[in-house]
């Protein structure tokens, strides 16, 4: 549906064949999938055909106050957002929250939304 937008959010590798399948229809650089499924890669942006690839990380405490450290990997689109996170717990679901109360407002505002 090129005409909407999309979130299309991978936790965890363990799956080799979508993250192929991801790879082709979004037509990923074979070296940003290898940054994507390395274990630790460096913060950076780069400009890609259609948007951008970033890599993040993102750290917290842990209970036992360790730092608890996992990758966020995002690449944008014209019409997408695609994120690879290496950990299955959410570090993005406070940002899912937000657009969800955003658009109920819009969409109360607005009725042609």
């Amino acid at each position: 549906h090129p005409e909407q937008k999309h979130w299309v959010d991978v936790r965890g590798y363990g799956n080799l064949e979508l993250m192929q399948r991801l790879q082709e229809d979004f037509r990923i650089h074979p070296l940003q999938m290898e940054d994507v499924l390395g274990d630790y890669q460096r913060a950076k942006v780069e400009e890609t055909e259609d948007g951008f690839f970033l890599v993040s990380r993102m750290t917290e405490f842990t209970p036992l106050l360790d730092i608890d450290d996992d990758q966020l990997s995002i690449f944008t689109g014209p019409n997408y957002i695609l994120t690879f996170q290496d950990d299955y717990e959410d570090c993005l679901e406070a940002v899912r929250g937000r657009l969800r109360s955003t658009r109920s407002t819009i969409r109360r505002r607005s009725p042609l939304y």
